[in-house]
């Protein structure tokens, strides 16, 4: 099955074969198909639609095609998730004679794809800000573990801002996001007063937290959780940068 970026999952024509690997001297006929970018493929084994339930009714290739479509924008590990606890809601606690085999890929573009989000430097955008990245972890392939980590780090380095950049009269910061080859980058840039934040010594994590001095322990979350941090002040603005590898380069795959 396959779907066109941001389109329904459809049935690919043509014969299908016997499974490679059951009998040697078996020909087989080559099958191609051209993927635009965003474009997304689904395959799967015969154990997938033929579950059954207790009432002996199999899952069938339509309540697969539906399935699929109700995560369909979602990143292929996404929908794979989706299509298994499908299988699973409808099949029961009833074994199954054959296994499920599944797999989904997607094409993305090897560049790199830029997005901006400019919000008021206050914890009223919080919630903006961690939706923003968490919508294009997702769309990146990002997995659950990495998303998590991220969004700490987001969390920690909005939150400083927000608190510490600006005076009472406030001001602006501005979050971009970029992946590429499988990193993903997060800019933060403000124009509040001039702090390099990775210059503070790291907290003594021996000490009690009565006895650990105020300050800095957000940062070293975040650096603990990114792969690399950095930072600089350049046109008056306050400019740190983190990434994080989210998923496989294509030298990788």
């Amino acid at each position: 099955m396959t779907a066109e970026a941001g389109g329904p999952f459809e049935l690919v024509g043509g014969e299908h074969g016997l499974f490679i690997g059951a009998f040697e001297d078996i020909e087989y006929e080559n099958f191609e198909i051209l993927l635009g970018e965003g474009d997304k493929v689904f395959i799967y084994t015969d154990g997938v639609h033929e579950a059954v339930n207790a009432d002996e009714e199999m899952f069938t290739v339509d309540r697969m095609l539906r399935s699929l479509n109700e995560a369909g924008t979602q990143n292929p590990a996404r929908i794979l998730e989706h299509v298994k606890s499908s299988v699973a809601a409808f099949v029961g606690d009833v074994s199954q004679f054959d296994d499920l085999t599944m797999l989904c890929f997607e094409r993305k573009t090897s560049g790199s794809s830029r997005q901006t989000l400019c919000v008021d430097a206050n914890l009223d955008h919080y919630a903006d800000v961690i939706a923003f990245i968490d919508q294009l972890l997702e769309q990146n392939g990002c997995d659950e573990e990495n998303r998590l980590r991220v969004q700490l780090a987001v969390d920690e380095i909005f939150t400083n801002i927000a608190t510490y950049a600006y005076d009472a009269e406030g001001g602006k910061v501005e979050i971009a996001f970029s992946c590429k080859d499988g990193i993903a980058q997060i800019t933060f840039a403000d124009r509040g007063i001039p702090y390099d934040p990775l210059k503070k010594d790291d907290p003594d994590l021996t000490l009690s937290p009565e006895e650990m001095q105020i300050g800095g322990l957000g940062v070293f979350i975040a650096k603990n959780n990114m792969d690399a941090i950095s930072y600089r002040y350049e046109n008056n603005r306050n400019i740190l940068t983190m990434s994080k590898k989210i998923g496989y380069s294509a030298s990788e795959r």
